[in-house]
């Protein structure tokens, strides 16, 4: 055989260290080679220390499992000679029950798991819910309720049915299991109210507004410290157009997470813009005039009612407030001017995409855009100048635009500029 096998041989008879035995390693020389090389390896593993053995067995399985399709008998049959050999591992049979599920194969799967219930009391309870779990996906729901019954206070068990029905899309079931997680753990409370209130955002149409919020009130009376129950209650309420309950739940979020202070505050006012109360959200831009947020909401804000005078006020700010976005504000100028006045302003956004370019010098767009303006403008020298800067700044369009200056020396000019 080959010296790598060889080499192998070698290394199982005088390492002790188990590392030598990683995936790539017997994926590389254990499995390629004939069945006589397979059993001499094998034959070497039985004669070492038991805890040894039980490990490279254990990854023999993993390998076996990772195939594709996975070889399964291989797997399950290396895993339970691993149990054999040290039979405190908990491993192995963790590993077997996932993969039985995997291809579900739930009376397997559910022996590996009692299995695992056995050998790790600290796993018992989830063991006991993946058993429930496959009894439920087996078809044998009154055997899972059966065992939900008897582990009635079992976290892990509201939660395996909680997470089954919201698979099978039974969403009154799946909220029902979820509120017996709340209460039955403190510390899942919280997150388990949250889920609630998602489902009711999301999978009801229309949209069960008062029993998500509902749901994230009390979420957050369970655990204070999160934001994000007030985010989705701020965003829901935004969604059905309820701005003083929106305005009311961003507040919520202004409190909890100072980083979020800014963005929730610009949300606030957009609010109150949306609400018709244009003052109150003028104010608060005010007190605010510092907020790259603000400035951004209320642009977006103008775009959305298509008054594009304000939107280019807005950008200008925002321009003015983030060194960050200058560039990529004043380019949406420059884009207003060229697209939504008509005729086009074009020196206002030739102006605009050249205080981009200074901003970023990097930034190709403002560059493309003002060159395809002047084309259109049939500003050819002007359209000439903005091709070249698109050549200085990006490689990747270079050649392109190198082209496209061709071409108008070539179509536009009379006679041809042929040099």
């Amino acid at each position: 055989h080959s010296e790598k096998v060889q080499r192998l041989f070698r290394e199982i008879e005088v390492n002790s260290k188990v590392e030598f035995f990683d995936t790539t390693s017997l994926l590389n020389v254990l499995f390629p080679y004939d069945k006589e090389t397979h059993d001499r390896l094998l034959s070497h593993i039985q004669t070492l220390q038991p805890e040894r053995r039980a490990c490279i067995l254990e990854r023999i399985g993993d390998i076996y499992r990772e195939f594709d399709p996975p070889k399964v008998q291989e797997a399950l049959d290396a895993y339970e000679r691993s149990l054999q050999a040290d039979p405190s591992r908990s491993g192995p049979a963790i590993e077997a029950a996932a993969l039985c599920e995997k291809v579900q194969d739930w009376d397997k799967a559910i022996s590996w798991y009692e299995k695992v219930a056995e050998l790790k009391p600290e796993l018992r309870a989830a063991a006991t819910a993946k058993i429930a779990l496959c009894h439920l996906k087996a078809g044998r729901e009154a055997v899972a309720e059966q065992l939900a019954k008897q582990h009635k206070t079992s976290a892990d068990m509201a939660a395996a049915f909680a997470a089954y029905f919201e698979e099978a899309q039974d969403w009154d079931k799946a909220i029902s299991w979820h509120e017996k997680v709340a209460d039955i753990d403190p510390e899942l409370r919280a997150a388990a109210l949250e889920r609630i209130g998602d489902i009711y955002r999301e999978k009801f149409e229309p949209p069960k507004v008062q029993e998500a919020l509902d749901a994230y009130e009390r979420s957050l009376q369970a655990d204070p410290s999160r934001s994000g129950p007030a985010i989705e209650a701020a965003v829901l309420c935004e969604k059905a157009q309820d701005w003083d309950k929106a305005i009311s739940w961003h507040e919520k979020v202004a409190e909890l997470k100072p980083e979020l202070r800014a963005a929730a505050t610009a949300k606030i006012a957009l609010c109150h813009l949306k609400a018709g109360r244009e003052d109150v959200a003028e104010q608060l831009a005010k007190q605010h005039k510092t907020s790259a947020d603000m400035a951004a909401a209320f642009a977006v804000y103008f775009e959305e009612a298509q008054d594009w005078d304000k939107v280019i006020t807005w950008c200008e700010k925002l321009a003015e407030i983030d060194p960050e976005q200058r560039a990529a504000a004043l380019e949406k100028i420059g884009d207003i001017y060229r697209e939504k006045f008509d005729p086009p302003k074009v020196q206002e956004a030739l102006d605009a995409y050249e205080r981009s370019l200074q901003a970023d010098p990097s930034r190709s767009g403002p560059a493309i855009e003002a060159a395809v303006l002047c084309e259109k403008a049939q500003d050819w020298d002007k359209a000439i100048s903005w091709y070249e800067k698109v050549a200085d700044i990006d490689p990747e369009h270079r050649a392109a635009a190198l082209e496209k200056i061709g071409d108008i020396y070539r179509d536009q000019f009379d006679p041809p500029k042929v040099q």
